[in-house]
């Protein structure tokens, strides 16, 4: 199911589910909300999500999302993959990746695996990547034993 607009055209406190099924389940789609639509409230999709309007509340995708050139963004926002290109606030929490275009921007925290910050974007937030296989700074404990001098080491027999 695609959401496309080429007129002036106003969603408001709906619910939007885009999930497109058929009989083998949910099918490789993708969805566009154009450049003149605007959506308040919540937005679900089982499928590739491109913004070009305006969304402002809550977008959960199960797979990326795509903030276009002239899309804008104020939601929370939990999807597989996060690509900005416009302009986004609000906070992020993504399985896999988020990344900011060069013109991209983004006003908020970002809790994933992967942040790419392109040269030009801006970003202004925090960042938690817990979830990556280093172990964080505040558990690290360096050997603290005093350094030996390799002439007063002993040699292995």
């Amino acid at each position: 199911m695609a959401i496309i607009s080429d007129k002036k055209n106003n969603v408001s406190d709906r619910n939007l589910n885009m999930s497109t099924r058929s009989s083998g389940g949910i099918s490789e789609s993708k969805s566009v909300i154009g450049n003149t639509l605007s959506i308040n409230g919540d937005l679900q999709a089982d499928e590739e999500v491109t913004i070009e309007g305006k969304v402002k509340g809550t977008i959960k995708v199960s797979s990326l999302l795509i903030i276009g050139h002239q899309g804008y963004v104020n939601a929370d926002i939990k999807a597989r993959e996060v690509v900005i290109q416009g302009k986004a606030e609000g906070n992020i929490t993504a399985t896999e990746r988020v990344e900011i275009f060069a013109n991209g921007e983004f006003l908020g925290d970002v809790n994933s695996k992967k942040l790419i910050i392109k040269e030009g974007a801006i970003f202004k937030g925090n960042v938690n990547m817990e979830d990556s296989p280093r172990t964080p700074f505040s558990t690290f404990k360096p050997d603290m034993s005093p350094a030996v001098p390799i002439s007063e080491k002993k040699p292995d027999k």
